[in-house]
């Protein structure tokens, strides 16, 4: 088979198309105008090898250096890569040749690693190496295999502070490992059923509650939370009572007060202005007053009575009357009346209290809009 199709002038000519590894022979002759001239042939046939390349691996973008895997998932690594001769294929793990429960494929030019159900203990650095005659090559994917967090253990409970309790708790042990990770705390009054946020971003294992009513019982609650889900909780295994406020006003040399001899008829000074709520918060409601001899105080929602119920928490001082509506669900919403009472009259002063969800758009944005026609309005 002719390798040119018209003579050439020089003594030297590269022979292109031919297959890898294949042995051929080749013979040459002379020609001029008088014709063509004996062939003279290599003694022995020559083996069509490849140019000599390092090997180099061709990632374009589709594997990165780090790469995260939930736990009884497939973790598999796929590189590609060019050399000549074709490497030899080497994977490690954390500096150590792999072996157990993986599988690795291996051709000219890829080589793939798979573990069909990955585990916690399959986190480490893979490195795969690539080397043949002409130099060596390698690659390193950090792997982190990452599942619910396991929880936290050894709940402690403080009250340092009148009306706030701080929790301690030993970290869960996946939390080092995991930048994400955090912690959710809640409360929970026994006199519901449903757990509320107190906060939901905790990178310590020390956090302190407030808003908590005197007189009151909570449990708490804490769960560690990664980008998987969330972990089993850790629940405080008594109710914690908050301790009410001590009447420590006789304790101080105080000069003795004279009320005016004056009576008062009962007004607000300031009254009780509309709430709007987010599910599972507190709710304080509050104005301040005058009258002489004090008026009694008595709150309403709706028609019904609340004052003597457990459910709220209400006081009476010093000109300001205050009820507290702890951990409000749906069923606290409407209108709240406070009616003020003494020998020389009465007066009422009632509000709305609207309770919405943390997504209830609707809801925040036609709150805003009539603050912003109030403001206008003024």
């Amino acid at each position: 088979m002719k390798t040119t199709k018209i003579p050439i002038a020089g003594t030297a000519f590269t022979v292109g198309g031919l297959q890898e590894r294949m042995k051929y022979f080749f013979r040459i002759r002379a020609v001029n105008e008088g014709g063509v001239g004996e062939p003279i042939e290599l003694s022995e046939g020559v083996l069509a090898m490849p140019p000599p390349v390092a090997p180099r691996f061709d990632l374009q973008g589709k594997l990165k250096n780090k790469t995260v895997v939930r736990a009884g998932t497939a973790l598999c690594l796929h590189l590609s890569f060019t050399g000549s001769p074709p490497p030899v294929v080497t994977w490690l793990r954390d500096g150590f040749l792999t072996k157990g429960r993986e599988v690795i494929t291996k051709s000219k030019n890829h080589s793939q690693f798979i573990i069909s159900s990955s585990q916690r203990s399959d986190s480490g650095v893979y490195r795969v190496h690539l080397s043949n005659d002409y130099g060596e090559a390698h690659y390193d994917v950090s792997v982190t295999v990452t599942d619910f967090p396991r929880p936290p253990k050894n709940l402690r409970l403080v009250e340092e502070v009148p009306g706030t309790v701080t929790l301690q708790w030993d970290h869960t042990p996946d939390l080092a490992n995991d930048d994400g990770a955090h912690y959710i705390i809640l409360k929970r009054d026994t006199s519901t059923a449903s757990w509320f946020t107190a906060t939901e971003r905790v990178f310590s294992n020390k956090y302190t509650v407030t808003g908590l009513l005197p007189g009151r019982k909570y449990y708490f609650r804490v769960i560690a939370q990664n980008s998987i889900g969330e972990s089993d909780p850790l629940d405080s295994k008594e109710p914690l009572i908050i301790a009410k406020e001590k009447e420590c006003i006789s304790s101080f040399l105080l000069k003795e007060y004279t009320p005016p001899s004056r009576q008062v008829k009962p007004s607000f000074l300031l009254p009780l202005k509309d709430h709007a709520v987010r599910r599972g918060h507190d709710c304080t409601m509050s104005c301040a007053y005058q009258g002489l001899p004090t008026p009694q105080a008595c709150w309403y929602k709706g028609e019904s009575k609340i004052s003597d119920s457990p459910r709220f928490w209400q006081s009476t001082a010093n000109g300001v009357c205050t009820l507290i509506i702890p951990s409000c669900g749906a069923k606290d919403g409407g209108e709240y009346t406070l009616v003020l009472e003494n020998p020389l009259g009465m007066a009422k002063c009632s509000c709305k209290l609207v309770i919405f969800d943390k997504d209830d758009k609707g809801l925040l944005e036609s709150l805003v809009d009539r603050a912003n026609k109030s403001y206008l309005a003024r």
